[in-house]
């Protein structure tokens, strides 16, 4: 209501003000015109031969200046309807500026009030860092599990990552209350930098009790454990009332993030295993394709082997048909010709076409396959 009151002393003031400088503008161009008015009837009264065009001279000044006048003062009506006009758009926009406030300041008494229980706060932080999870693109049960032990270790974290490399990165979400937001509200600076001091204190003493867990020394974890501020300003003023915060914390190997920093570090963390995800791939499809050169090398050997084979039988057709030219089909000729038999004896050609030689693997390539086969399936 204070806010309230003062706004409207500003605005009351200026419109004050405005009435008064439109009287002392009224009140000069009255005096102009009297003078103009009282010259003129003074000339009037004592004429004399080369006043005329003087006189007229005068009354057209006299016109031009009442035209001038005239319209100035339609300028300060028009500024004066202007300056209402403003006035009034000012006040009502301070109007709601001052709702605005108020509103911020009963949603922070209701934060302030739910925020009251250390359960409630818990919840609160880690329904935001799963936010943050989802947001930067990890998904639960593949890229993250949420509330489980990291392995050989009895502590639970609020979330383990599960990052490139097969490492594991545990995650603690912590949101000290009390002195934080006694510090906010209070308006006594030094009791304010004393809250504060105290405020960085006990986020140090998270950060210590986190580090006593050892989740860093877990087989599959990361050597760092990340401690989760849900709100900017925790860190923030913490660091201003202890600039070596981080420094601490990172000596006990705890890092402290807040959301903006947490969002920026899980999205290197996808990063790393959408990289690592397309390696893997890359490996399965050189280990496919490896095979599938070895098993055509080996079909390119068992079509070897049936041309050599096509060609062996050509050869072997060939030469039993020189033989029975040779040894049979002479006396059989004899024999039709003498009227032994009627029978007609057909002609016997020999195969001339060869078994085509399969070409684009030499020696060398199929050896150095089958070499890589053998190895892969030896491991």
């Amino acid at each position: 209501m204070l806010f309230r009151s003062s706004l409207r002393g500003i605005v009351g003031a200026n419109c004050h003000d405005c009435p008064m400088q439109t009287a002392i503008v009224t009140l000069i161009i009255g005096i102009l015109i009297g003078g103009a008015l009282g010259f003129v009837f003074g000339r009037s009264r004592k004429p004399e031969p080369s006043s005329t065009a003087e006189t007229a001279s005068l009354a057209t000044t006299i016109t031009d200046l009442k035209q001038k006048i005239e319209k100035l003062e339609d300028e300060g009506r028009r500024i004066e309807v202007e300056r209402a006009k403003t006035d009034t758009k000012l006040f009502s926009q301070l109007e709601s500026l001052n709702t605005i406030h108020e509103k911020g300041v009963a949603e922070t008494q209701k934060l302030a009030g739910a925020l009251g229980s250390s359960q409630t706060r818990g919840k609160y932080g880690e329904a935001q860092l799963e936010n943050i999870l989802r947001f930067a693109g990890l998904k639960e049960k593949v890229d993250f599990e949420i509330q489980t032990s990291p392995g050989d270790l009895s502590g639970i974290p609020d979330v383990i990552v599960h990052m490139a490399e097969k490492l594991d990165l545990c995650i603690d979400s912590k949101f000290p209350y009390a002195r934080y937001f006694e510090a906010i509200n209070t308006e006594d600076p030094e009791q304010r930098k004393a809250l504060m001091t105290a405020h960085a204190s006990d986020l140090m003493g998270h950060v210590e009790a986190l580090a006593k867990r050892k989740y860093d020394s877990a087989k599959t974890s990361a050597n760092f454990v990340v401690l989760f501020a849900p709100f900017e300003s925790i860190l923030a003023e913490a660091l201003i009332a202890k600039p070596t915060l981080l420094e601490s914390a990172f000596d006990k190997r705890v890092v402290i993030a807040t959301p903006s920093t947490m969002l920026g570090m899980l999205r290197t963390v996808k990063l790393g295993i959408d990289r690592s995800a397309l390696a893997n791939s890359a490996e399965e499809i050189r280990d496919i394709a490896t095979k599938l050169v070895a098993k055509l090398v080996t079909n390119y050997e068992h079509i070897s082997k049936v041309s050599q084979r096509l060609n062996s039988t050509v050869t072997a057709f060939n030469s039993l048909v020189g033989n029975v030219e040779s040894t049979v089909t002479a006396p059989v000729k004899a024999m039709i010709e003498k009227g032994i038999s009627n029978e007609s004896l057909p002609e016997l050609t020999t195969v001339d076409s060869r078994a085509r030689d399969l070409n684009g693997l030499d020696s060398t390539d199929t050896d150095h396959a089958i070499k890589v086969e053998s190895e892969r399936e030896e491991q």
